[in-house]
């Protein structure tokens, strides 16, 4: 599974589109992670970057804390899941509580 979560000084940033890097999180079926890299986003334009985690990063999911509702319509469109609210921590430690099914989601940080 391939998960990306926007990251700001280290942990997940709470508006989606503002981050200085993605961390592109790669898991066997187990959990266990596989691959990590820090890439640095496209342009932050309606549209653009989740078009960029589907089709060029492969993305199965994003791990967010706010994300606009534009962007939100436009994942579950190209057929990937969103969570949104979650707790700002590490890449790893998201995706870790993420199998663990101890992964913090609700209210999106988000007001657009």
């Amino acid at each position: 599974m391939r998960f990306a979560i926007p990251i700001i000084d280290g942990k997940l940033t709470t508006h989606f589109g503002h981050s200085d890097f993605f961390a592109l999180v790669e898991t066997d079926n187990n959990g266990v992670v596989i691959k990590e890299d820090e890439l640095t986003p496209p342009e932050h334009k309606p549209g653009v970057i989740p078009d960029w985690l589907s089709k060029e990063q492969h993305i199965d999911v994003v791990l967010a804390a706010g994300i606009g509702g534009g962007a939100l319509t436009l994942f579950k469109e190209l057929g990937i899941d969103v969570i949104i609210g979650c707790a700002v921590k590490s890449a790893c430690e998201l995706v870790a509580d993420y199998y663990a099914d101890k992964l913090d989601s609700g209210q999106n940080a988000c007001s657009h």
